[in-house]
């Protein structure tokens, strides 16, 4: 058995039935229409198992506090998907430009597609309002014959005027200044002059 393997109770984790529950997932959906403050902490392309080409982005959720640290994922397709009309193609150009122009207009200079690179420079970790709805499969409609549901991005704002760009946290109070010690009047018979 290699290392890699051993857990730190000396047992090994490859001795196992092929089940395993890590736990702890369990989270309702934010609520539909909820408006959120988010920064995007992951972005990049991806692909459809039959090529479709789209921008995923991960936004993390800052307030309201109750959903704090919660994930949303967004599936940008600029390009289009599943022989939807090309208008469906711009609306998502135009939501990746409202997102890049929050986050600093830096994307839209650029005169290419933009890469993992380009994407990751320029909107990543930006803060910015989301709309957070809320999507339902049917138990009937799902593969496992399970109720499905998750979140999804549908709006993007900048935020308001001295909102911060940072995620917030408690400002703690600037330390006193020590106090100062008098000046002494004792000279050290010791200096020479």
């Amino acid at each position: 058995m290699s290392n890699f393997w051993e857990l730190n109770d000396g047992k090994d984790a490859t001795e196992t039935d092929g089940q395993f529950d890590v736990g702890g997932g369990d989270f309702e959906p934010i609520p539909n229409k909820t408006k959120c403050k988010a920064a995007i902490d992951e972005v990049k392309w991806d692909f459809t198992k039959d090529g479709d080409r789209y921008i995923n982005i991960r936004w993390r959720v800052v307030a309201p506090e109750e959903y704090a640290n919660r994930v949303v994922f967004q599936k940008i397709w600029p390009f289009g998907r599943d022989g939807k009309s090309s208008d469906y193609g711009d609306k998502q150009k135009r939501m990746l430009a409202a997102i890049d122009k929050n986050a600093g207009g830096k994307l839209a200079t650029i005169d290419h597609e933009p890469t993992d690179e380009d994407l990751m420079s320029a909107i990543f970790g930006k803060m910015m309002g989301i709309m957070v709805m809320k999507w339902t499969i049917k138990a009937e409609e799902s593969k496992d014959g399970q109720e499905q549901s998750g979140n999804w991005i549908s709006a993007v704002s900048p935020l308001k005027k001295g909102e911060s760009q940072a995620p917030e946290q408690k400002q703690q109070p600037a330390p006193k200044p020590a106090a100062q010690k008098p000046a002494s009047d004792d000279f050290d018979d010791s200096i020479p002059f």
